[in-house]
């Protein structure tokens, strides 16, 4: 088997994603390459997670550590997820024959890269200003990076929505800028909604304030977040892949971008008509287009997101790498 090394970039400010990118690719390519997945120190949380899923994981406290694993993986095809990569970590890679895959949220196009992974749903070729005869691209929804369980559920979507009282809010469990009390202080003024599922590590609320059914939630795995999916009738979220997920369990969709790396998903969803974009400026709008939003809107939602998310990429993925 190939050799595929994967290594995702994570800290509490850049938050957890890219290791749940990584960790979804690894399931996809774990029966057709040599897999091993590589990163700095882990929180608990994630450690156990990796465990849970039985990948070869290796954490280091240093780049020349890491450099050091992928010399004894000479000619492997290294993946990279994340910021603040160097072009000397790139050349020190390459000195031990190893392609480079760039997972890409920004349309970085740098010549040292064999492959670019970009699945944000309207990226494409003619974003990159000096695509490479020797690159390979792996672009748009079609190769979106979710965990088995996710590109399952893709295949059977959620039952027919008429309205919306259960709301499901999920900023990440570190939640840095404390996005999600600041949405629901906004739920909480909306008189139609009775129920609202907030994944977050911290208290949000006081149950005295409240008639409203809150439930906090963190450290669930795939089968437990789709299970919040599908009950309930609006997800908000950034767009990032909890966003991905939500379109791919077939769930009505306000998305807020917080950060910048997520601009790209949240215009693509949204040109896509798979989702409503908010801008965080306009927070104060949220209850506005809750209220807004008719049955038929919800069930248009959820057609074009069944478009988009069609449950393959998997396959897709596999015989991108293939090509390496």
């Amino acid at each position: 088997m190939n050799k595929v090394v994967l290594k995702a970039n994570a800290s509490f400010s850049e938050g957890y994603g890219h290791v749940y990118r990584l960790l979804a690719l690894y399931k996809i390519l774990e029966n057709y390459f040599d897999c091993s997945f590589i990163s700095g120190v882990l929180p608990n949380a994630i450690r156990r997670t990796l465990i849970e899923k039985k990948l070869s994981f290796f954490e280091f406290e240093n780049e020349n550590l890491e450099i050091e694993f992928i010399s004894k993986n000479r000619g492997a095809i290294v993946v990279l997820d994340g910021y603040n990569f160097t072009s000397n970590y790139f050349e020190k890679i390459k000195h031990h024959n190893c392609k480079i895959i760039k997972v890409d949220d920004f349309y970085e196009c740098n010549p040292i890269f064999d492959g670019i992974i970009n699945h944000s749903p309207l990226a494409q070729l003619g974003d990159y200003v000096r695509p490479f005869v020797h690159q390979n691209f792996a672009l748009g929804a079609d190769y979106v990076l979710l965990r088995k369980a996710f590109l399952k559920a893709a295949r059977k979507r959620n039952n027919e929505i008429q309205g919306i009282t259960k709301v499901f809010v999920c900023f990440g469990g570190t939640d840095p800028k404390n996005i999600s009390s600041i949405v629901l202080e906004e739920l909480l003024k909306n008189s139609v909604i009775n129920e609202i599922h907030i994944i977050s590590d911290k208290l949000l609320y006081n149950e005295s304030d409240s008639n409203v059914k809150i439930f906090t939630y963190k450290n669930l795995d795939e089968y437990e977040i789709i299970d919040l999916l599908r009950k309930s009738h609006l997800t908000i979220c950034p767009p990032s892949t909890i966003s991905l997920e939500a379109c791919a369990v077939g769930t009505p969709l306000i998305v807020i971008p917080v950060v910048d790396n997520q601009i790209e998903i949240g215009k693509g969803l949204s040109t896509k008509k798979a989702a409503y974009l908010l801008e965080f400026a306009h927070l104060n709008k949220l209850n506005s287009v809750i209220n807004s939003l008719k049955s038929s809107d919800l069930e248009d939602i959820k057609y074009y997101q069944s478009q988009l998310i069609d449950g393959k990429s998997s396959d897709r993925l596999i015989e991108f790498f293939r090509k390496f």
